[in-house]
């Protein structure tokens, strides 16, 4: 059980969320105008906007795995700090190295940062929340996060309407900015409200704790333990079919196929924002009273669901038909990413062996950014070469071999069963923190 007040708690979560919507914030306001930045106002090519985005993904992946080794050296905290801070120096490069080669610095430095970033949140998250409280914490940043970004768009937008090239240059530094308030505060008040997690076993900055990765046989622990290979597995199609299709393909493919106007695609990413906003709350308490196994299964199915008015917004004949299609498609897989968004890390965390969370949750992290990557990359070439109806049904395949990997987790892994078992219909009423533990 978590010892702490839950006064001190929840006054971290909060400032920890206040956080979070900072450095959101500070995302949203030069996410989507990076490339526009890059190839009309540094002259760069599209080939070379093209480039810069390899280069950023590349550093991030290849960084992933390379934190496991340093953890014994620096410890969770350490590499987040400095995670955090490589990303704030890309977004700087960005605008104060003025050469051909500065670009491609700052992709390295922020793609570099990102790995390490994303690698060591969840171990840090542990170590101030403890794990019985990670899909809690999750969950509502995922809501933070959909609410900053999307104020923040809307803010960055008429900067550079109004400003030109200066309101890009407004939008990097405050990009930059975030990411360093966002690490004061919480290495800094973040910790000392929450204090240490209640169970040493969760404490990943405990230097006497053993089991840290000191060599690549440890670092690489995750991808050769078969029984969480499944996850994994689950992970990158929750990415290329779900998650990296919603933003970057389905868009293209309702305009060029269905000839939805732009104002219909907007208005259905709006209405995606809305749900997940309105839901998360809904979907942190689902996942509390039965298990993130469940969860994962609910929001696949509902994802395959969601895929019935995709299919509908490029067949139906009138636009409005189509319209409202669209954005029942947003809403339904709304629903299921408030049910992911609390799920996936928990789970891995309470998989990983003793000493292995970093490592373990790390990976995870790894198929995130290869499903970034690839997703797009591929389904475009599907949606060009083999049509609309192909590129639905790929998606819909995809999903249906999540569930499967799911189940096969379920299977192999002890953690999975115990807390499946836990929240079955016979249970004791056991919560799934102690069944894990």
């Amino acid at each position: 059980m978590d010892t702490r007040r839950p006064s001190r708690w929840h006054s971290a979560l909060r400032l920890y969320l206040l956080a979070y919507a900072v450095t959101s914030f500070g995302s949203g306001m030069i996410y989507p105008l990076n490339a526009i930045y890059l190839s009309e106002h540094r002259g760069m090519g599209h080939g070379v906007v093209a480039a810069y985005f390899v280069v950023f993904s590349v550093a991030s992946m290849a960084t992933t795995p390379l934190t496991s080794l340093f953890l014994h050296k620096v410890g969770p905290t350490g590499l987040f700090g400095i995670g955090l801070a490589g990303q704030a120096a890309g977004m700087l490069m960005i605008v104060l190295i003025p050469t051909l080669w500065g670009p491609y610095l700052a992709a390295l430095a922020g793609g570099a940062g990102a790995g390490a970033y994303y690698a060591m949140l969840t171990p840090v998250l542990v170590s101030v929340f403890g794990l019985d409280n990670l899909s809690r914490v999750f969950g509502q940043q995922y809501r933070v996060a959909n609410l900053s970004m999307a104020a923040s768009g809307l803010i960055s937008g008429a900067l550079v309407t109004g400003l030109d090239s200066a309101g890009f240059v407004i939008g990097y530094v405050c990009n930059a900015l975030s990411f360093v308030v966002f690490g004061l505060i919480v290495l800094g008040p973040v910790r000392r409200r929450a204090g240490h997690a209640s169970d040493p076993a969760d404490d990943t900055e405990a230097p006497e704790r053993p089991g840290r990765a000191r060599t690549w046989r440890d670092a690489w622990a995750p991808y050769r333990d078969t029984s969480f290979l499944p996850l994994l597995g689950v992970q990158a199609c929750i990415v290329v079919f779900g998650v990296a299709q919603l933003e970057t393909v389905v868009p293209l493919v309702l305009h060029t196929s269905a000839h939805l106007p732009v104002w219909g695609i907007t208005t259905a990413l709006v209405v995606n924002c809305v749900t997940v906003m309105l839901l998360q709350g809904w979907g942190v308490r689902w996942v509390s009273a039965h298990s993130t196994l469940a969860a994962l299964n609910l929001a696949l199915v509902l994802w395959l669901g969601s895929l019935v008015f995709g299919v509908a917004a490029t067949a139906l004949p009138w636009t409005q038909g189509r319209v409202v299609a669209v954005m029942l498609y947003a809403a339904v897989f709304g629903c299921g990413e408030v049910l992911v968004s609390p799920s996936l890390q928990p789970l891995a965390a309470r998989t990983a062996p003793d000493g292995g969370l970093a490592p373990y949750t790390a990976s995870l992290s790894l198929a995130y950014s290869l499903g970034l990557v690839i997703g797009p990359a591929v389904m475009l070439q599907v949606f060009y070469r083999l049509g609309y109806g192909t590129y639905w049904t790929t998606l819909g395949c995809g999903v249906g071999v999540a569930l499967v990997l799911l189940a096969v987790f379920r299977r192999r892994s002890a953690a999975a069963r115990r807390e499946w078992a836990a929240h079955a219909p016979d249970a004791d009423g056991i919560g799934t923190a102690q069944a894990a533990s």
